[in-house]
């Protein structure tokens, strides 16, 4: 089975996604706001281009499904509206090259670490400058 690699990936991934501050001169890269590095779970697997999550309003984020491996467990991010249209390209290149294996899938993780549930919805906000998805009370 080849969820137990990406599974450990995705503990990583959601440990320090966050968009970039460091196109301005000076500022500094922190974990939160470097740009979120997805992989396709795939056969071979292979690394999206990194998308950026930085953000000054909610208006400024969506929310974006990915998939995290064979089993069909997703994440659920967000990241920069104008980033929506790579990240479809690169999710949509990558569903296809997707085997399914016996396992059973996972609920849907936020970045925050949060499971989709019955009675939580999901949302998309800016927090610290970085767009950051959760799954909480209505």
């Amino acid at each position: 089975m080849h969820h137990l690699p990406t599974l450990t990936l995705v503990v990583l991934l959601l440990s320090g996604c966050g968009a970039s501050a460091a196109s301005e001169p000076g500022a500094t890269e922190t974990p939160q706001h470097a740009p979120l590095q997805l992989t396709c779970a795939g056969d071979p697997p292979n690394e999206f281009a990194p998308l950026q999550r930085h953000c000054d309003v909610d208006a400024d984020c969506v929310v974006v499904r990915h998939r995290l491996d064979c089993c069909g467990s997703y994440t659920q991010v967000g990241i920069r509206v104008d980033e929506r249209a790579d990240f479809d390209a690169a999710e949509g290149a990558c569903e296809p090259t997707v085997a399914m294996c016996r396992c059973m899938s996972r609920p849907d993780v936020a970045s925050d670490g949060t499971f989709q549930q019955e009675g939580l919805v999901l949302s998309v906000r800016c927090v610290d400058l970085a767009c950051e998805t959760s799954f909480g009370p209505p």
